[in-house]
């Protein structure tokens, strides 16, 4: 018999990867830290989803990884944007680390972070209000590394929406079924 497939994201699966994802932000290859980046924000699209949605066998099929139609890193970005989870610079983000994700992965040689076709894509990732200023830049040096280099913005901007997920998916009230009036 075949093997069972993935089973949907949930808030305890997330945690259980957390020290992985900053492992791979910290240490690994462009490459490595791009795939687990991007997976983990789009594991965190899950899990929040699993959380808002009627509990159930559709909402288990909707989410699996392969083949359910929340399945894709797209996907559940809209949906949990028209549901009113994540705003509009959040979704547009999580849009542009999944075209930074397809550059990767659908070259044949190995791709870095200073690449003009990934390093576009990451400068036009949008980070959070107080970054803004470009003034601060000279009092913080975090700040200044996050908008000098690509890979550190694509890090810094998944971290930020990796705790909004997480925060989210820990206060987001569940979805009610409604009195079924088919019985």
């Amino acid at each position: 018999m075949g093997k069972k497939p993935p089973s949907p994201p949930t808030l305890e699966g997330l945690k259980k990867h957390w020290t992985k994802l900053f492992d791979a932000l910290d240490s690994e290859s462009d490459f490595i830290c791009m795939v687990v980046a991007t997976s983990y924000v789009d594991y965190a699209l899950g899990a929040l989803l699993e959380r808002y949605f009627v509990e159930g066998g559709s909402s288990e099929q909707l989410l699996r990884p392969i083949g359910g139609a929340l399945g894709p890193l797209h996907a559940k970005a809209g949906v949990t944007y028209c549901s009113g989870l994540i705003s509009k610079g959040c979704k547009a983000n999580i849009d542009r680390i999944g075209e930074i994700r397809n550059s990767f992965a659908h070259s044949l040689g190995e791709l870095s972070f200073s690449d003009p076709a990934v390093a576009d894509v990451a400068r036009s990732l949008t980070l959070p209000a107080p970054y803004h200023d470009e003034t601060k830049s000279a009092d913080d040096p975090t700040i200044a590394e996050v908008r000098a280099s690509e890979r550190k913005r694509f890090e810094y901007v998944v971290t930020v929406i990796v705790a909004n997920l997480n925060a989210a998916a820990h206060h987001v009230k569940r979805c009610n079924s409604p009195v079924d009036c088919w019985q």
